[in-house]
């Protein structure tokens, strides 16, 4: 598979809309670009075809771009890797599981160093599931814009694994502390739009109707200021339900729990332990992760 780039006279390098049936990017504009997972049966859930694809995406971007969308087909931007098929790749002894891990953590490491290396500004669009994998594409983007719709979480600790994709480095770095990252990746919570605005994994919300408004906005920005103004100007003030969102009244406990003894807290502050322990056992494990 090879992009289908161009060099036009005096005018820089310019794309064509490119496919593989699972990604697609697509040019909006002379510094703006749009990258879509199109996997929406399986909630755009990470293949190693897809790694791969996304790899070469992101190696070829041009230094003219100047803002790059992320966004999901579907009820998701990417759920997480497809657990289905690397369980497949051990049980036939292939290399698929490590080929995996490995190109992901390429891939995500290729994301986490855009800004630094490009100046290309990553605006990942979270109008959905975004979990795992899904994380990794896009946790380490300079903006994360929620919507009523997102659910995050880094469920790994259900299938056995530890948060990978290089949320250990983000998750204790957040705006709510350290304290909240080490909640959520021990319990792989499930979080909405206002918990993840609280706690700093989400940097703007804005309202999903709105999302083709600032899509077409972007389109006029050609630095990472730019970009922040316009989600402002189109957000125009909203702010997301916090009727579910419980990481502001839990922050005490939360801080008390990660310097006392756990046992100490659990026996002091029942009902706050016991919906921890509900919120583990009720994580179904899923076929992405």
């Amino acid at each position: 598979m090879a992009l289908s780039w161009r060099r036009l006279p005096r005018l820089g390098l310019r794309w064509r809309s490119f496919s593989s049936g699972f990604v697609s990017l697509d040019s909006a504009g002379p510094s703006l670009a749009k990258l879509t997972l199109r996997r929406p049966e399986k909630l755009n859930s990470l293949s190693l075809p897809m790694i791969h694809d996304l790899r070469q995406i992101y190696h070829e971007l041009p230094q003219t771009l100047r803002v790059l969308l992320l966004d999901g087909e579907g009820r998701a931007l990417c759920a997480g890797g497809d657990v289905a098929e690397v369980r497949q790749g051990v049980l036939d002894g292939t290399s698929y599981p490590a080929d995996f891990f490995y190109d992901e953590y390429e891939l995500d490491y290729q994301i986490a160093t855009l800004f630094e290396r490009k100046k290309i500004v990553q605006v990942a669009l979270w109008d959905g599931i975004v979990m795992g994998g899904g994380v990794g594409l896009s946790i380490h983007s300079p903006i994360r814009v929620c919507t009523e719709k997102t659910l995050f979480a880094m469920p790994e600790t259900g299938i056995g694994l530890f948060p990978d994709v290089g949320a250990t480095w983000a998750l204790t770095r957040l705006k709510a502390g350290a304290h909240v990252g080490l909640m959520l990746g021990l319990t792989g919570e499930r979080l909405g739009a206002a918990d993840c605005l609280h706690s700093g994994l989400a940097t703007h919300f804005c309202p999903s109707e709105k999302l083709p408004e600032l899509e077409a906005k972007l389109k006029s920005c050609d630095s990472l200021q730019a970009a922040e103004e316009v989600i402002s100007q189109v957000a125009a003030g909203a702010q997301p339900d916090t009727a579910k969102a419980h990481l502001a009244a839990d922050d005490g406990l939360l801080q008390r729990t990660s310097r006392e003894d756990p046992q100490d807290v659990a026996v002091q502050e029942p009902t706050f332990s016991e919906g921890l322990l509900g919120s583990l056992a009720a994580a179904p494990v899923g076929d992405a992760a």
